[in-house]
């Protein structure tokens, strides 16, 4: 079940992430820009991906997509030069034909695990597979260092943390073409993210 970004929850997400860029993000965004000369943004929000391809590359080869019409709204008003590049869509449903390089940066962290099988089911469905992929995924840790097990949280919105194992168990079982690394990133105490980079 995907969130209702709203206008409000949009302005407040622009506002609080708009100028961050956390460790975690500059990682998942250099190696999409290192891994291809074509992006396709899943879960586009506000821009904050495109906005990092326009600091060095002049009119990238990019098309975004969100589930919020809000988000594309905003999206649009910061990037009206790509109007016809940005996609009001469920990516749990359809994903446009794709670029070199799929980056879909604090998406699954609000998507049940269903929902995140199924975006990456259908990329695995594509005619041409994508030469990277970069992804993150939030986690909890227990006293003793262990990943937590599958956790939902929720508040506003739907806040997922997983094992990373277990999400790194699935994709060396269906993605095998590609070579799959994850680093870890601590966020506050107790709560970490991981990052999964993929290419073949």
């Amino acid at each position: 079940m995907l969130n209702d970004w709203n206008a409000e929850y949009v302005n407040k997400a622009e506002s609080n992430w708009g100028k961050k860029r956390p460790k975690y993000t500059l990682d998942m965004f250099n190696f999409a820009i290192k891994s291809g000369t074509s992006w396709l943004d899943l879960g586009c929000g506000f821009g904050r991906f495109l906005k990092f391809l326009l600091e060095s590359i002049e009119y990238p080869d990019y098309i975004g997509c969100d589930s919020s019409k809000h988000m594309i709204k905003r999206m649009n008003d910061l990037h009206p030069d790509y109007f016809l590049r940005v996609f009001h869509r469920d990516i749990t449903t359809y994903i446009p034909p794709v670029k070199e390089v799929v980056v879909s940066s604090a998406v699954f962290i609000h998507l049940n695990k269903a929902d995140q099988v199924k975006i990456l089911n259908n990329i695995l469905k594509m005619d041409r597979k994508p030469k990277a992929i970069t992804f993150d995924i939030n986690c909890l840790k227990s006293g003793r260092g262990n990943y937590s097990k599958e956790t939902i949280t929720k508040g506003n919105f739907l806040m997922h943390f997983q094992s990373p194992e277990s999400m790194l168990d699935y994709l060396k079982k269906h993605f095998h073409e590609y070579s799959i690394k994850s680093k870890n990133y601590t966020v506050r105490k107790g709560i970490f993210k991981v990052v999964f980079f993929m290419n073949r």
